[in-house]
């Protein structure tokens, strides 16, 4: 039997997904409100689906389907949620499998600490107050169902054509210095990679850091990008000093290096691009 996967949010990250599993057999329906989309997603292979299609995803529910959400809330609103719970209802759906894309921003701010899948989630800020409930609602309907759920803490996404590179070279990229602070990334390939495993390890379901090994500034990531290019160091801002917007301020206002051993020894994933040393320049060769 052909495998199955609905992405609910088919962007980015949802693509480099669809092209594995495409490439290994699977049939991969993307929901999309546009379109150009409509046609991009034809030509990648991946079936679209326009969002208000209600009849084409009954249909496509009731044979043997997994269901991924890539879609953040939007305030307290949750549209991928609130798209799947009325058709999780029907008697014709057949899921075998829920993802869903949350945030390593749960977490709040550690002052540069470490934390794992066990650790609080505390965060004030907004999205991320927005993001642990919808963590809380999905697990809530995976229950109801009783079916496996994966939930993704993702950390800060980059790969081909979404970089320090392209900012670097579109000149709008400042080198933000901040005592103490750290971000944590993941490739692209590896987020894709780490999703395609967990599709074949449903007993392994519950909540997943996905990073890398290697928190670290965002200014030692620009070093290491001026450096593969072999371009001169940009000068230090000090986050005092900079004009971020608010949403970029936000970032700056948590702190944390986020583990993935959980991801590593449980999951059993093995990162292609441990580090975003090994990750930029993979973007470069």
């Amino acid at each position: 039997m052909t495998k199955r996967l609905l992405i609910l949010g088919c962007g980015y990250s949802a693509q480099f997904i669809s092209k594995k599993l495409i490439s290994k057999g699977w049939r991969v329906f993307g929901t999309t409100r546009s379109k150009d989309n409509f046609r991009k997603f034809q030509d990648l292979k991946i079936e679209p689906i326009f969002w208000g299609d209600m009849s084409t995803l009954t249909n496509v529910l009731a044979h043997e389907c997994s269901i991924l959400s890539t879609i953040a809330p939007s305030g307290l609103v949750d549209q991928g949620l609130n798209k799947i719970i009325p058709l999780l209802k029907h008697d014709r759906a057949r899921v075998k499998w829920l993802g869903y894309f949350s945030s390593t921003g749960v977490y709040g701010d550690r002052m540069g600490g470490w934390v794992s899948e066990e650790s609080e989630v505390d965060t004030i800020i907004e999205q991320g107050i927005a993001r642990v409930e919808a963590e809380k609602n999905w697990s809530k309907l995976a229950c109801e169902h009783n079916l496996p759920l994966f939930i993704f803490r993702v950390a800060g996404i980059y790969g081909p054509g979404r970089n320090v590179f392209e900012r670097i070279k579109s000149g709008t990229i400042q080198k933000i210095t901040k005592q103490n602070q750290y971000f944590s990334r993941i490739h692209v390939d590896d987020l894709a990679g780490a999703v395609c495993m967990s599709l074949q390890k449903p007993k392994l379901a519950g909540i997943y850091n996905i990073c890398d090994d290697l928190p670290a500034s965002s200014a030692d990531v620009i070093d290491e990008a001026t450096k593969i290019l072999r371009l001169p160091s940009l000068p230090e801002v000090s986050f005092n000093d900079s004009n971020l917007s608010r949403m970029a301020t936000s970032f700056y206002l948590e702190s944390k290096r986020v583990s993935n051993k959980k991801l590593n020894h449980l999951l059993g994933y093995s990162l292609k691009y441990p580090t975003y040393i090994s990750g930029l320049r993979s973007l470069i060769i």
